[in-house]
């Protein structure tokens, strides 16, 4: 039976996970959870996600997110595509590293959201990892951003605490929050409550519809994956503005110009465009060209 088509939306919270291939824990060292997290940042700011809440376990991850440019598809291909290639490339293996494609449930209310935002922030201590005051300071829970205002971006945690619990994002806030996290957690130390609540919306409907929004109402699937397009080539014509170009030096300057290169690597941080579409819209010649003028630009991202 062919897999279900994901559709696309602006307005629902999505909750993500995605296991290690065989349950293997490819976050077990500091060294692999700093490459993901990297790599998590490179993807918000290429996907302009806002990112509420995040937990890296020593063999699965938990992201609770909204995708403003309905781009949930292309930015988890290339999140978990490119993590793998680095992780691969680090340990100088191949094959999977995660098991399977990443799934998701989609909160069909504000109330499932919020209990999501609390899930995500109890894993570590509801897997016997560590207690709430250890969990603070570990950077692989984004509750460690509570209090690290400065260290946040570019994570959304101060809109998933106003959105999902009301609390201000001040320190009274942040103290509110936290109590409320023990109150959860002593009323449900396991996370069995909370994993029934959210069991219906495992189902495979929860898979395929994305919740009902006033934010995109009317909206075709189509109109909706064209905002990330409309973003990539709004994005180009600026660069391109910006730096005083236009058609005919794309196409009379060198492929390796240092102004292609330069608009290019701005491409590939903070727009979903892919190297051959940068290639074919900068004259840059292959994809492969532009990968390795990206590579030579910015370095390698290894562990």
């Amino acid at each position: 039976m062919p897999r279900p088509t994901h559709r696309e939306s602006t307005a629902a919270i999505i909750h993500v996970f995605s296991r290690g291939n065989y349950k293997a824990p490819i976050f077990a060292t500091e060294g692999a959870k700093e490459a993901f997290l990297i790599t998590l940042k490179q993807a918000i700011n290429r996907c302009g996600w806002e990112l509420y809440a995040y937990a890296i376990m020593p063999n699965h991850f938990h992201l609770l997110l909204r995708t403003p440019r309905g781009n949930l598809s292309i930015g988890m291909q290339w999140l978990l595509s490119t993590f793998a290639t680095r992780f691969n490339q680090y340990r100088k293996e191949s094959g999977h590293v995660f098991q399977g494609r990443y799934r998701y449930v989609v909160a069909p209310t504000l109330t499932s959201a919020a209990r999501m935002f609390d899930y995500v922030h109890l894993n570590h201590i509801r897997k016997g990892l560590c207690d709430l005051q250890t969990l603070e300071d570990s950077r692989d829970n984004s509750l460690y951003l509570l209090r690290r205002t400065s260290e946040r971006s570019p994570f959304s945690l101060e809109l998933g605490l106003r959105r999902f619990t009301g609390y201000g994002d001040d320190p009274e806030g942040h103290q509110a929050y936290v109590r409320k996290l023990m109150r959860v957690l002593a009323n449900d130390p396991d996370g069995a409550l909370s994993r029934t609540a959210m069991q219906d919306l495992s189902e495979v409907p929860a898979l395929t519809i994305a919740a009902p929004s006033p934010l995109e109402a009317g909206l075709t699937q189509v109109e909706i994956r064209a905002i990330d397009e409309r973003h990539r080539d709004e994005f180009l014509h600026a660069a391109l503005s910006s730096a005083g170009k236009d058609q005919a030096d794309i196409l009379a300057d060198a492929k390796g110009a240092q102004w292609k290169a330069q608009i290019a690597l701005a491409l590939s941080q903070h727009t979903t465009a892919t190297t051959g579409w940068i290639a074919e819209h900068l004259n840059m010649g292959t994809a492969g060209n532009v990968r390795k003028i990206l590579s030579d630009s910015k370095g390698s991202d290894r562990f």
